[in-house]
């Protein structure tokens, strides 16, 4: 069994596909976090509303 581990060589080379992986999965978490920011602003926009219309109670 460690003569199986012992033949593979572990070099540090960068390849194609796993530069196209890191890039997609930081594109994804950058889209990830746009979205919570856009979502946390369509809330304080709603909750802003309410205050200003309705002055913080329903009566």
């Amino acid at each position: 069994m460690e003569d199986l581990f012992s033949n593979i060589d572990l070099d540090p080379i960068a390849s194609p596909v796993g530069l196209i992986v890191i890039g997609l999965g930081i594109r994804l978490v950058l889209g990830a976090v746009k979205t919570a920011i856009k979502l946390a602003l369509v809330v304080m926009i709603l909750v802003g509303l309410y205050l200003f219309f309705y002055g913080g109670n329903v009566v």
